[in-house]
């Protein structure tokens, strides 16, 4: 049994989220009542993926990285799953963490602004909005001592290993940048940028995306294309979906727009 399909889940809203501040790598608290919208995220994702029809024998894994606002989301996934009469197992990689945001960890959306502006063109003038700042957040390497994307992507690749050692459905509960951006490049393109810089696509907490392993072609005489070997990683985007609204179903105002898919 090989690894079925992967899907990357952004963690439930945080008091650094709802504080509006640039959290990084810093640990803050998750929002009370996050586990009543993680259990409705959780039956959102036994329906979309069809859990309870799997095949016996396939496993599912729920990941996390270390820092809490995504253990509390992916305990409750977890804690879900078993309720439901859903076999799976929990496992922390802490290899998952968000990037790190150097002297922008703690800032409000105005003081990182501030502290951005000279780093960027002066065409732009940068609002104190998520939807503003975090673009440049992604893109730019090298200023105010944010983690290098050498090394983000590093770590990155060795939590890619881990999870690629396991069988069955993975759950990667994780961050904006560094799982929902990153990661997904870094297992469909190659790189943790994309294809020509992919830009930075806004995920809320709580959205899923689902990344498939690509079926190799019958004529194909090497299929193992293997990731160690700089191969193009076998994963393909094939939907995103959440988070939930009041009903538990997709809030289709929030899901991202549609991902290019690689082609092969």
């Amino acid at each position: 049994m090989e690894l079925d399909r992967i899907l990357v889940a952004r963690h439930a809203l945080s008091g650094g989220n709802f504080a509006g501040i640039i959290q990084g790598q810093l640990n803050t608290p998750i929002q009370p009542g996050y586990k009543t919208n993680v259990a409705k995220l959780t039956d959102l994702i036994i329906t979309t993926e069809s859990l309870r029809q799997l095949e016996p024998g396939i496993s599912i894994y729920v990941v996390h990285s270390g820092l809490d606002r995504a253990f509390y989301t992916a305990s409750g996934i977890h804690q879900g799953l078993r309720e439901r009469r859903i076999h799976s197992g929990v496992l922390p990689i802490p290899e998952l963490t968000e990037r790190g945001a150097g002297m922008l960890e703690g800032k409000t959306y105005a003081e990182a602004a501030m502290l951005l502006q000279p780093h960027i063109s002066p065409n732009i003038v940068l609002e104190p909005t998520p939807e503003s700042i975090y673009p440049h957040l992604y893109s730019i390497d090298g200023v105010l001592g944010m983690e290098s994307h050498q090394m983000a992507e590093a770590r990155l690749k060795e939590a890619l290993k881990r999870i690629q050692d396991l069988r069955g459905v993975v759950v990667v509960v994780g961050h904006a940048i560094s799982d929902m951006n990153y990661l997904r490049n870094l297992m469909t393109k190659g790189n943790i940028l994309g294809e020509n810089s992919e830009s930075y696509q806004r995920f809320p907490n709580l959205s899923v995306v689902r990344l498939e392993r690509e079926r190799y072609r019958k004529e194909e005489r090497f299929p193992q294309r293997l990731f160690a070997m700089g191969r193009e990683p076998p994963y393909t985007v094939t939907g995103t979906y959440g988070p939930p609204n009041s009903n538990g179903q997709p809030n289709g105002a929030a899901v991202a727009p549609p991902l290019h898919q690689t082609n092969r």
